[in-house]
């Protein structure tokens, strides 16, 4: 494994794990919350090309953690589109659908890593 890649990776993860834990680092406007689900998407981006590296995943699932990232990652999009117009519910909603899939992708990756 490339050393840079790997402090990346550790670097992305290590940033996540103290912004979860950190009640100072937890999103409080929707705007912060769009950002910190787009880097917790970065890290799951980084994580499943780390597995596949490792061959802790297959090629076919990497793919299939990608496809759903990128919809999340078009959730989020709708999000900050619509978070700078009234449309909140419409914000809230797409920011719903993307952590909903982050949460999916972030047990699926864990598993993944804790299995093999």
């Amino acid at each position: 494994m490339n050393i840079n890649r790997a402090y990346g990776f550790v670097i992305v993860m290590l940033i996540v794990a103290l912004s979860g834990c950190a009640s100072m680092a937890t999103p409080q406007t929707l705007g912060e919350q769009i950002f910190y689900a787009k880097s917790t998407l970065v890290a799951i981006d980084n994580s499943a090309a780390d597995l596949l590296e490792r061959k802790r995943i297959s090629k076919a699932d990497a793919i299939r953690v990608w496809q759903r990232s990128g919809e999340a990652s078009t959730y989020l999009d709708i999000a900050r589109l619509a978070d700078g117009t009234v449309d909140i519910d419409g914000a809230q909603e797409g920011l719903r659908k993307a952590q909903e899939i982050l949460y999916e992708l972030e047990n699926y990756l864990r598993q993944q890593e804790a299995s093999k």
